[in-house]
């Protein structure tokens, strides 16, 4: 199970279970959800779901750690992101490559470090700004946004749910 603790700091609690397939391969299904909003001038409001699968380069022998290289596939259904002016949107899927490196901490938490990065698209994206009296102003709308990008960025705590080894009699 793990957190991304950039998103934790934004307001969005997130959570992610990794089920390791083989030693070198790994799949991991993940949900954010965040309501954070202060005044008009500041909101990260998103719900989205993200599957993952890796490979492990080089696996270490505590399990989910070392180099990995992945695709991944996200769904976001609707998304309010504001720093005194930002884009609002009724969601985005994007698609592609991710790659990172996990670390142990102890024997049972490792801490993650990945980016992700491939096709973005959203059928429509609304841009506003804030005046100086705090009301958003709706600026412009694109539609069929499509590019490629850095979707992204995480810093994660991964706690290992290890099952102990029964000692035989």
């Amino acid at each position: 199970m793990r957190t991304n603790l950039l998103f934790d700091l934004l307001g969005g609690p997130n959570l992610a279970i990794e089920i390791p397939i083989s030693r070198r391969i790994s799949i991991a299904g993940g949900f954010d959800l965040a309501y954070t909003r202060l005044n008009n001038r500041y909101a990260l409001q998103t719900k989205q779901a993200t599957l993952e699968g890796r490979y492990w380069i080089n696996p270490q022998s505590n399990p989910l750690t070392g180099w990995n290289i992945g695709i991944y596939g996200t769904y976001n259904d609707r998304f309010d992101v504001q720093w005194k002016d930002g884009w609002q949107g009724d969601g985005y899927w994007s698609v592609g490559l991710s790659g990172g490196y996990s670390m142990p901490l102890t024997d049972r938490f490792n801490i993650d470090f990945s980016v992700m990065g491939g096709y973005f698209y959203s059928p429509e994206m609304r841009h506003y700004t804030t005046p100086k009296d705090g009301h958003l102003m709706w600026q412009e709308t694109r539609y069929n946004v499509s590019r490629l990008m850095l979707t992204q960025v995480r810093v994660s705590v991964v706690w290992l749910l290890k099952r102990t080894k029964e000692v035989a009699k």
